[in-house]
């Protein structure tokens, strides 16, 4: 083992800010309150969150609200509302997503997921659908004999907002 001094040890504590007051146990100064032990407690519009060893958090009365286009990078602190649920978007606005309280598209409109990040989200679309009658367009000739033994042709369902080509059912 090298022998290191007490004298470089202090200046490395220095260079990472952990002797604020001078001695080796005093806690970082960083304008935050660490009066639980745990993770900095942070106030209004200071960020929060974030996939960070002890990623600040909000003080109480406050929320997260996390960068919908980046949840790990954190968010900024909200006052929160109580019981107010996800917020409701419209046409062409951000929904979903893997995130507490994500983004919902008002009715009718749906949320067409990123299909390269189904976690990131998507936009608000107006659906295809309703119902099977809905669908039109120029169908395969196309029939085939189906797992329960029936026999069924290419038809139009509406699947998830979205006119699908069905011949037999999943």
């Amino acid at each position: 083992m090298r022998n290191v001094s007490r004298a470089s040890i202090a200046v490395a504590l220095v260079a990472v800010g952990l002797l604020a007051s001078g001695r080796a146990d005093a806690q970082p100064r960083r304008g935050r309150r660490y009066d639980h032990g745990g993770p900095p407690v942070v106030g209004a519009g200071e960020h929060c969150g974030g996939f960070i060893r002890n990623a600040p958090v909000c003080a109480e009365g406050l929320v997260c609200q996390l960068n919908i286009s980046c949840p790990d990078c954190g968010g900024t602190c909200v006052p929160s509302t109580p019981d107010a649920g996800p917020p409701v978007v419209g046409l062409g606005e951000h929904c979903g997503g893997f995130i507490l309280n994500a983004p919902v598209c008002q009715e009718p409109l749906v949320c067409q997921l990123n299909p390269t990040c189904p976690d990131c989200g998507g936009t608000c679309v107006a659906p295809e659908c309703q119902a099977d009658t809905d669908c039109t367009g120029i169908l395969p000739q196309l029939c085939q004999v189906c797992a329960d033994g029936s026999t069924q042709c290419a038809h139009f369902e509406c699947i998830n907002h979205k006119c699908e080509t069905v011949v037999c059912p999943p």
